[in-house]
């Protein structure tokens, strides 16, 4: 690790954190919108005349969230990678143009 410059460390540290907020966030997220799908499911089913038949047929939300690896990809990694492409890109161009005027 001694070839890394502190720019880039910073950059890690955050990435690491990025990743453990977003995952932290988009699980909540997640449980959050299976609560609110079940509370209104009950809803319906309570307001109904036939509570047990609606009941046995939202049994299956009940189970716990599973975690949608699509939006865990989107709002985790996604904005890493492209931070961290973006970076060098812009980088790279700053030291393209400085060298352009080196050579004058």
């Amino acid at each position: 690790m001694k070839y890394l410059n502190g720019w880039q460390r910073i950059g890690i540290v955050l990435s690491v954190a990025w990743l453990i907020g977003s995952f932290v966030y988009v699980r909540h997220n997640q449980i959050q919108h299976r609560k609110d799908l079940v509370n209104f499911l009950f809803q319906k089913c309570t307001e109904s005349n036939e509570v047990a038949d609606c009941l046995k047929n939202i049994d299956f939300v009940v189970s716990p969230a599973n975690i949608n690896w699509e939006i865990f990809f989107l709002y985790c990694f996604l904005p890493v990678l492209s931070a961290w492409v973006f970076a060098y890109t812009l980088i790279s161009i700053l030291k393209w143009i400085k060298g352009g005027f080196e050579n004058q």
